[in-house]
């Protein structure tokens, strides 16, 4: 810390070193230290919906605009398909190529019983009737994402608020890779007596989906009980 001083004329500059006789490296905090309304509920809570959801699904089916309104939204948002894109106006190079072939294959062969496009109007359509919709992520034994589903059954699902600790994620920002800390929440799937649970996409740990708990270093979980991705998509 710097402090100055002036007199007669002229400015005296004193650095204050930290006083710090351990020793010790003085870190910044790498994550959020924010204090926020989490604090006061237990990190295991389950949210429950401000309304019933169901209630809503009988709304819109009631409604003589709604369902009309949600069509428009399907047919304008994802109506006119899924496809891909070059982000740069160059010559196409051989690699480019081959790239922009690889992403059309994987968009294809997200889901095999509907067209990906059709997928997206199912999220739509939730997404505009009960505030909130979900999608299923799968990923193949080299951890690249290879399948997704529309989990039809909204109202079935339930969410933690983001748990500690925070957990080392990487972002990727115009094709590059940039490490950030971030806290992840759990899903929970109930029909009747049967339970999955879900962990957010992208986080890298490995979860048992009978009961929800991350494994720890050093165990091995079958490939059947690890718990796939949930991502969300809300109002």
């Amino acid at each position: 810390m710097a402090k100055a001083n002036r007199k007669g004329g002229r400015v005296r500059a004193t650095v204050i070193k930290e006083h710090n006789p351990a020793g010790h490296n003085i870190k910044k905090a790498d994550a959020s230290t924010q204090v926020t309304t989490e604090a006061a509920f237990n990190a295991g809570d389950w949210i429950e919906p401000p309304v019933e959801l169901m209630g809503l699904k009988q709304l819109v089916n009631g409604s003589s605009i709604l369902p009309q309104c949600i069509r428009a939204y399907k047919n304008n948002i994802a109506g006119f398909g899924i496809g891909v894109r070059y982000c740069v106006d160059n010559e196409e190079t051989p690699e480019m190529a081959a790239e922009y072939k690889k992403a059309e294959e994987i968009i294809e062969l997200l889901n095999t019983e509907q067209d990906t496009k059709e997928v997206f109007e199912d999220v739509i359509e939730a997404r505009e009737t009960y505030g909130i919709a979900y999608i299923e992520v799968m990923r193949n034994l080299a951890g690249e994402v290879s399948q997704i589903e529309f989990i039809r059954e909204t109202p079935t699902i339930r969410k933690t608020r983001p748990l500690p600790p925070y957990i080392e994620t990487p972002y990727y920002h115009h094709g590059k890779e940039t490490p950030r800390r971030k806290k992840y929440r759990k899903y929970r799937q109930q029909i009747g007596a049967d339970i999955v649970y879900f962990k957010e996409f992208g986080d890298p740990r490995v979860m048992d989906n009978r009961n929800g708990e991350y494994i720890k270093d050093g165990e091995a979980l079958e490939r059947w009980h690890q718990a796939n991705e949930l991502s969300l998509i809300h109002i």
